[in-house]
């Protein structure tokens, strides 16, 4: 991972302005002004001048800040992800040329801090977990394991979906809203993170679009040693992925992701029932979720996003997981606060 993946996408730029306001307070105070005043030229500069004078701080302290508040940081910016609106002030603030310059002396340090080397590792498979959280309208994802069933049931109504879309005549403009992930959600598949050593699974917290959920369980799995999984290590494996396996959605996702992207035209996702007759699994990397979500990204005959697809989940396409022990408890009493160990679950 280097400064440039971090600065070329809205995920990984807001990772680096939650860093930032852990360095120096200011720039949280500075950041919000600027983001609140977008025609105010003399706050965005101040605002730049902050982030741009936070190095060189020691890279000790730098390092020790990103792995001192490496889980809070990251959820900052999953958390204020939006693929159905357009971007808040602040990721709007940080888009601008001149803060993405701002920005660069703090990525590179960053990207060398050795507590975010992890975040361009593949798919963990010897600590992988299934979260489920307390939501009683939720099926269990293990009692739902038919893959082939669940991919041909995703891909026809993903296909009734676009069928039942506002025509392309509707103006773009419109406040019409839709399907706007790019993943195989909704589905019954094993989802999958690793367990870090602090903070339990990593699908614990850092979560797109959650819903404040206080309780969770937490299922160990073992990993079939020939399961194939692909990497999506940045922009362009998931640009590979797409192109290898289009399936067009414009009409469902033209309105939303217009409105997250500013891009206009036909749009694609991966078609995850034919991937499945190749890949086992598809693995997001921490560092491939903050250079490649939200971007409209260029592919064949017109674009792409990938949406809702979280930091280091693998999303398993084929029957290569099973639970390998007891599930275990989480809690936290609200939302902002970290996930404890509850209790082992029968």
């Amino acid at each position: 991972m280097d400064a440039q993946s971090l600065l070329a996408g809205p995920r990984g730029r807001r990772l680096l302005f939650a860093i930032g306001h852990r360095l120096d307070q200011q720039v949280w105070n500075l950041g919000l002004i600027a983001a609140w005043a977008p025609d105010d030229v003399a706050a965005r500069s101040a605002f730049c001048e902050a982030i741009a004078t936070l190095v060189p701080a020691p890279a000790r302290v730098i390092s020790n800040v990103v792995e001192r508040f490496e889980l809070a940081s990251l959820r900052e910016s999953v958390d204020r992800a939006m693929y159905w609106q357009a971007p808040d002030d602040e990721d709007a603030l940080l888009a601008r040329p001149e803060c993405i310059e701002a920005l660069r002396t703090l990525a590179t340090a960053v990207s060398a801090a050795p507590g975010a080397q992890w975040w361009e590792s593949p798919c963990a498979a010897e600590s992988q977990r299934i979260v489920a959280f307390d939501n009683p309208g939720r099926d269990k994802q293990e009692s739902r394991w038919d893959f082939s069933e669940r991919l041909a049931n995703w891909s026809i109504r993903t296909i009734d979906d676009e069928a039942s879309a506002p025509e392309l005549a509707v103006p773009v403009t419109e406040r019409i809203s839709g399907p706007w992930w790019s993943i195989p959600n909704f589905t019954g598949l094993a989802v999958t993170t690793r367990e870090l050593t602090r903070g339990g699974p990593i699908g614990l917290t850092l979560v797109e679009d959650g819903f404040g959920w206080t309780d969770a369980e937490a299922t160990p799995v073992s990993v079939a040693p020939s399961a194939r999984v692909l990497e999506i290590e940045g922009p362009e494996a998931w640009i590979g992925l797409v192109e290898r396996f289009p399936l067009e959605v414009t009409r469902s996702r033209r309105h939303n992701w217009w409105r997250a992207t500013g891009v206009d035209g036909r749009w694609f996702i991966p078609d995850w029932l034919a991937a499945s007759t190749v890949f086992d699994g598809v693995h997001l990397t921490v560092a491939g979720y903050l250079a490649t979500a939200g971007r409209a990204l260029p592919v064949a005959g017109g674009h792409t996003v990938l949406a809702n697809f979280n930091p280091d989940e693998t999303y398993w396409l084929a029957d290569m997981v099973r639970p390998n022990g007891s599930k275990e408890g989480w809690h936290r009493d609200r939302e902002e606060e970290p996930w404890e160990h509850a209790a082992n679950v029968p």
